[in-house]
Order: C-alpha cells, then structure tokens, then sequence
C-alpha cells in the first residue's frame, strides 16, 4: 500500500500550487483534486504506483519490489522481476518476484541494486498498450528515466536490464520452485532459510526497500559532481525584467535551486541564484510567481531563453543575477530589483517620472501587499 507523506507535498507549501501529477497518472482515479485540496479514496487504490513515479517531491511512497535472486554457476547475480500482465491474476503484492507495474521502478532503486550484488535485472513486461495503466503512465518509459539520469550525471552502474518473455519467465519460476527447499522438511534450518522474501529484503540496502520517483537522489548525484559538470533535468526559465524579487520562489523551494545570497562584506548586495541541476520539476516557484516571471521548461530551452553559448555554462544550468537595494519612499520598505532593469523593465506600470521610478513593484502597480502568498 502507498504510504502519504503529506508534509513533503507542494500543496501543503503553497495556497496556489497546481501540482496534480498524482490526479494525471491514476488509472482508477484514487486521487483527485478540487478547490479544498487533493484528495485520496484508499478504496479505489489498486497500488499500481503511478503516482509514486510522478510526485517531484516524494509526497507518494511505496514499498520497494522483492525480485527473485538467482545466482550463476559463475558467481553472478541475477534479478527477476515481472508485471501484473506476465503474471498470473491475483498476484499477491508483496510477493518476490512480483511488482504491480514496471513504471514505478525509480532509478534510484535501479542504481543502487548492485549495492547488494546484483549484476543482472531480468524482467517481463506486459503490453502497455493493452493494459489499462499504460496511458497513465508517466511520458518516458521507466528505462529511459534510469538512463536519463546516469548520462545527466555521468554515474556509472554496473547494472545491466534484460528483458525477457513471457514464457522465460515462466521457466524461471518454475525453475524457482523446483529450487525451494522444503522447510517444512527441514525444521533445523527454519531459523536460517525465511523464504525469498527475507532474504531479498535483507540483501538490498535500506534506501532499495522504499520507492519514490527518484527525483531527489538524481539532484543528490549532482551535486556531488564538481562545479561545471552534469546536465539539469528539470528547469525554469526566468524572465529578470518582470522579476519584482519578492523572494517567494525562493523562500518556496525545496531544493534550493533558486535562492538568494548576500556579498561578504557588502550587506546592501544580493545575487539572485538559479541552480538548475538541484531542480526537481516541482513548479512550485512557478505556481507562486505572481509576475510569471518563471516558466517551466526543459533544460536546453532555459538555456537559449538565458541567451547561454557556452557550453560548460549550460551543462552546470547555475545562473547568478546581481540585484540592486532600493528603498520605496511611499512605504519605507527596502526592496530588490534585478540590476539595470530600469532600462529592461515591463512590469504592468511602467515609471514615467522620477518620482514613480522611486516606488516599489508593490506601490507602483497601485495594490496592496499580498501577506498570504506564503505559509511556513
């Protein structure tokens, strides 16, 4: 069964966010959203864990697949696993061997299986076309979401993916079977021999056991790469002169991809950062950027909207921004506001006058502070 973990969800940060990836990939509808918030029918919940695979933020999780572990006159160890249309109907969940659908293999989950040894993944997998989660879920095969992921990081795995029919699964299961002790026969070892599932359990590390959509562990591989290499999965796009520097996308961010930090020994100067390689497609920035300032867009796009050739720059996807303080003399309050976007600006009002040009965003377009746009 899925597990909520509701503290990490983007709408318990954010009145307006307009995250629903969970409602977009639920094949029975379990899930749904409406003006009080997002809501889940456990009754309706098939576990399948399409929504596990979407959610950015790890809000969904669900406990990791127990694959059947073969071992080759060789020494190499072998995985297999197969979906609800390889196998029989009924299929319990839980049960090694068995996952309710492929797509919900993160590559985190992918990557750290040799960790426990595992050289080799076997799996079957159903027609997708043919199955009623298959236009749920997500865009890109779950395969090409692990290589995605090693070729933006550049982490090599000495995992290798097979992909088997059908009747060889069959084969190996009942190869399996032939294999399987007795226990009932053998009560001396009952101590040691706990069926295929204790033992899988215990053989994979702690972080294997539990699926998320692996987009947090794919930014954790980022950065531990030195400044400059590896390619951002995700983006947004900033557009500086309608940027009011309201901070909210970065007081918002759960990664930090978007922050703001001081100059030493300059308190009065600020930079705006845009890391992109810490992104995790949330859109939580977007959802809360009053000015539509950012825009989410896949990475090389960011790129050519920020006017980047270089392709080392493009590669670390991290912009700095300088800001200038000024100080609204309506209201008294300092504020920020991009570098040289007096000359750039196209705020709803521009300043025709001195005196105007003196205002803050929020004074200048004539409204009133909006207090409620953030929750701690």
């Amino acid at each position: 069964m899925i597990a909520i973990h509701a503290e990490r969800c983007v709408h318990q940060q954010c009145a307006v966010a307009r995250c629903q990836a969970c409602v977009d990939h639920c094949p029975t509808t379990a899930w749904s959203v409406d003006a009080s918030g997002l809501g889940f029918d456990a009754e309706r919940c098939d576990g399948c864990g399409l929504c596990v695979a979407a959610c950015p933020t790890e809000a969904i999780t669900l406990p990791a697949p127990l694959p059947h572990i073969r071992q080759t006159a060789d020494g190499r160890r072998m995985a297999w696993l197969a979906c609800d249309r390889v196998q029989s109907r009924g299929a319990a969940a839980g049960k090694a061997g068995h996952v309710t659908c492929l797509h919900v293999l993160s590559p985190q989950w992918l990557q750290e299986l040799p960790d426990s040894g595992i050289q080799e993944l076997h799996y079957a997998q159903g027609d997708c076309a043919s199955c009623h989660r298959g236009s749920f879920a997500c865009g890109v095969a779950w395969v090409e979401r692990w290589h995605r992921v090693q070729q933006a990081t550049g982490w090599p795995s000495t995992l290798t993916l097979h992909a088997c029919s059908a009747e060889e699964w069959q084969q190996q299961q009942a190869e399996q079977t032939r294999q399987a002790p007795d226990i009932a026969k053998r009560r001396f070892f009952g101590a040691v021999l706990k069926g295929p599932r204790q033992v899988v359990q215990d053989q994979l590390p702690l972080a294997a056991q539990t699926l998320g959509s692996g987009r947090p562990y794919a930014v954790r591989m980022l950065e531990k790469l030195p400044a400059g290499q590896g390619k951002a999965l995700w983006s947004v796009a900033l557009e500086p002169e309608r940027c009011t520097c309201c901070k909210a996308c970065a007081e918002l961010c759960p990664q930090q991809a978007i922050r703001f930090e001081r100059e030493e020994g300059d308190s009065s100067a600020e930079t705006m950062v845009l890391e992109m390689r810490k992104c995790i497609g949330c859109d939580l920035c977007v959802d809360a950027c009053d000015q539509n300032a950012l825009t989410a867009c896949p990475p090389a796009q960011a790129a050519a909207a920020r006017h980047r050739t270089d392709q080392e720059r493009i590669a670390s996807a991290c912009e700095r921004i300088a800001l200038q303080r000024k100080r609204c003399v309506q209201c008294g309050v300092d504020y920020l506001l991009p570098a040289n976007t007096a000359a750039r600006t196209r705020l709803a009002v521009v300043p025709q006058d001195q005196a105007q040009a003196l205002l803050c965003p929020t004074c200048r377009q004539g409204r009133p502070a909006q207090f409620n746009r953030l929750v701690e």
